[in-house]
């Protein structure tokens, strides 16, 4: 059962830490020096396409929605209890497989994305989880 004072004992500092991560986890996976250049074949755009982008309104965007994401992490964790880097991690994988990866890769196949495309997604969902998880649950 979850306690109804849960938001209270939750270290906010931490939160945005792992927030913090997650982002840089997607900076340097979309990047060309991992899966940039892939990334950009299999959405069947080119980079000039990028750089016409919102760039502030698209990062504040992902920023939030990593906060979000970490938040709702550190909530899972003080249910379940998770108190390491490790449990931390092996929760943040098996949430992200559980919901992220089932509802992306439902998504793509009927948008007719290619199964490049959708492991390059899951596998960024399933790295920043991971690594918001070893934040959270170490430091949680």
């Amino acid at each position: 059962m979850i306690d109804e004072n849960i938001f209270l004992s939750i270290n906010y500092f931490t939160v945005l830490m792992a927030a913090a991560a997650g982002f840089a986890v997607g900076g340097l996976w979309y990047s060309p020096i991992l899966l940039g250049k892939e990334w950009i074949k299999e959405m069947k755009i080119n980079e000039d396409e990028i750089k016409k982008g919102n760039h502030t309104r698209l990062y504040l965007n992902a920023f939030i929605q990593g906060l979000i994401t970490a938040l709702f992490l550190a909530i899972i964790f003080k249910a379940l209890g998770v108190d390491s880097g490790f449990m931390g991690t092996y929760v943040g994988l098996f949430t992200c497989i559980g919901f992220v990866a089932t509802s992306f890769s439902t998504n793509y196949f009927f948008e007719g994305k290619s199964t490049e495309l959708i492991w390059i997604s899951i596998g960024h969902q399933m790295a920043a989880f991971m690594t918001m998880g070893a934040i959270l649950g170490a430091w949680g």
